[in-house]
């Protein structure tokens, strides 16, 4: 019994050792949780004034940034806008430079000078200098003794007039009269041209009229333009030239063949219609007992067999008159296929050669304004003589109605005066 209890109180105090130690142990974790929390709390709140610190400088780091990318893009569209406009001087300075260029080649040409200078001002000054020798020279009329070339080609001594750099006259083997450049400096006497004058300036010293052949100078060759024939104008236009012609040629024949028809049957178109409507009322309608009776047909009958006749009539008036308004048509738009052809020839000519010389584009530009011009020269005629033809049919046309419908209107007479 008493060993029982001992039991018990011992089970019981050891109990409530481990209760106590349990207790104790959840006091130390607690605690430690709380120390924690707390060490937790004071690290949150280091770090949160850290992160703001942090992010104000950020934030005022992005606003100066901005700031300054404002700044910059500013700078950048200045820049872009100086580099357009360098871009546009650069671009205006090289095109003066090709100005420049092309007035220093073109005055190197017409005033034949050698320029020593290699920079243009120097240049420009050069030919600044050789115009105005140039202009004092082509002022004077000088009288010099020099080569000419005779009109069969044979060179001889002789003198010569120079009247500026426009125009000169010579004297070689009695012989007189102006000179043609012929190139190199070369002068050639024309013996058809400013004879008359040329002896009076050189035997005289001066002249009541001047015929003179007026140039651009005596390097240059200058040849004489011949007058063309009207083949030869049609030839330079090409195929399409010709196909205007012959329709042309084709429009006029039948102009012609029509106003002969018209001019035939002016008078003998009025006998026959009217000999035509009169066999129409004597055999037009019968009796349908015997078909032997003649019948003479009503109003209305009389104007149906009218207007099929004038119809008929209408058809012989009109003849070729629609052919000769197409011609009117058709040939303005050959003429500006032709022009269009021949301004085709001229830009492959200067994607080619370039522009540098004119007579290499003369070809596509003559066959272009020679068609249109053909074009024009028979649409134009072929219109006026088309209309013409056409108010003359017209003319006979009413006249040929008006002389039917008195035929008519008199057929309720000629029928009275038959049964009186």
């Amino acid at each position: 019994m008493i060993s029982l209890l001992f039991v018990l109180s011992f089970q019981t105090a050891s109990a409530d050792d481990g209760q106590k130690k349990i207790e104790r142990a959840y006091q130390r974790e607690y605690a430690y949780l709380a120390a924690e929390r707390q060490s937790l709390l004071l690290r949150q709140k280091k770090q949160t004034k850290q992160h703001k610190k942090t992010k104000d400088k950020l934030e005022k780091e992005i606003v100066d940034l901005e700031a300054q990318l404002s700044v910059l893009q500013t700078v950048k569209e200045s820049n872009a806008d100086k580099l357009d406009k360098l871009q546009e001087q650069i671009a205006a300075a090289e095109e003066q430079e090709t100005m420049l260029q092309a007035v220093i080649d073109q005055g190197r040409e017409s005033l034949s000078v050698e320029l020593t200078e290699a920079t243009k001002p120097q240049a420009l000054a050069q030919l600044i200098s050789a115009s105005i020798k140039s202009l004092e020279t082509n002022r004077e009329i000088r009288v010099e003794k020099g080569s000419i070339l005779m009109p069969d080609g044979v060179e001889k001594q002789g003198e010569i007039i120079r009247v500026g750099q426009s125009s000169a006259y010579g004297k070689a083997e009695g012989m007189y009269g102006a000179l043609l450049p012929v190139g190199g400096g070369h002068l050639q006497l024309l013996d058809d041209w400013g004879e008359a004058t040329a002896k009076s300036l050189f035997e005289t010293g001066k002249a009541e009229s001047l015929e003179m052949f007026v140039v651009e100078g005596y390097d240059k060759r200058i040849e004489e333009s011949e007058d063309k024939t009207f083949w030869q104008t049609v030839e330079t236009g090409g195929v399409i030239a010709w196909v205007i012609v012959i329709l042309g040629m084709v429009g006029l024949l039948f102009a012609f063949v029509r106003a002969i028809l018209l001019f035939l049957c002016r008078t003998s178109i009025l006998v026959e219609s009217k000999k035509q409507l009169q066999d129409k009322i004597s055999t037009g309608q019968f009796s349908a007992q015997e078909n032997v009776i003649p019948l003479h047909p009503d109003h209305d009958s009389l104007v149906d067999i009218t207007d099929a006749i004038l119809l008929a009539q209408k058809n012989k008036l009109d003849r070729f008159g629609s052919l000769i308004l197409v011609i009117a048509a058709v040939a303005p738009l050959l003429g500006l296929l032709g022009t269009v052809s021949g301004m085709i020839s001229t830009f492959e000519v200067i994607t080619e050669h370039g522009t540098g010389d004119p007579r290499m584009l003369s070809g596509g530009i003559s066959e272009a304004l020679i068609t249109t011009q053909l074009g024009l020269m028979v649409a134009i005629p072929m219109l006026l003589l088309g209309n013409l033809l056409n108010g003359w049919s017209a003319r006979i046309h009413s006249t040929l109605t008006q002389t039917l419908l008195v035929e008519i209107a008199e057929q309720p007479e000629k029928k009275a005066a038959k049964h009186a």
